[in-house]
């Protein structure tokens, strides 16, 4: 699973809807500042949720225009 350490009641809570949520068929956004730790939540999403064998594919949609992100 991703690395994630911490003790915060925040963060524990975060965990544990990732946790909830993976094993489901729900689109996830998860928002933060940088530095948050949104991809270590993603990964851990992905390797508790169901396409846990196929691969993991980080996509940064600040670099993406709006249009290219719609078509995509």
């Amino acid at each position: 699973m991703a690395s994630i350490v911490g003790s915060d009641p925040a963060l524990l809570r975060a965990l544990d809807v990732a946790l909830k949520v993976a094993p489901t068929e729900a689109s996830v956004l998860i928002t933060g500042e940088g530095g948050t730790g949104k991809e270590l939540i993603a990964e851990l999403l992905h390797e508790a949720g169901k396409r846990a064998a196929g691969p993991f594919v980080k996509v940064n949609l600040g670099g993406l225009s709006t249009t290219l992100f719609e078509s995509e």
